[in-house]
């Protein structure tokens, strides 16, 4: 059972009554991979066309997070590669941390990219 929680004991069943709170049954939680079917990249003659490659998630299911969002969400700067759960399954592509003065102070910028996985939209 790969839920939203994993990694301490009493998890699965932690899991199972949120989703009985929620009026749904283990199978309305299962997560479906959004990863793209691989297609090739041959155009005509059978030569790879690089026009043709296909990224391994659709558009749009990466999530960034901002100082703003990390805030709210508590969250610290997670590493490349790290996997975070939310209501989807998300791995973290890219991160960023910069400072900059502004009006005589010194202000930090963090961001996060996510790229949704897998999700469950009911």
């Amino acid at each position: 059972m790969d839920l939203l929680k994993r990694d301490k004991p009493g998890a699965a069943a932690e899991n199972m009554r949120a989703l009985k709170h929620r009026g749904l049954s283990e199978r309305d939680a299962v997560l479906v991979s959004m990863k793209n079917q691989k297609k090739k990249n041959q155009g005509e003659g059978g030569l790879k066309d690089p026009s043709l490659a296909v990224n391994d998630y659709p558009y749009g299911l990466r999530l960034s997070l901002d100082d703003a969002a990390l805030d709210k969400l508590g969250m610290d700067l997670p590493d490349v590669g790290d996997v975070v759960d939310v209501v989807a399954k998300a791995r973290v592509e890219e991160v960023s941390a910069r400072s900059h003065r502004h009006d005589g102070r010194s202000e930090q910028h963090r961001r996060a990219e996510l790229q949704i996985t897998n999700m469950k939209v009911s």
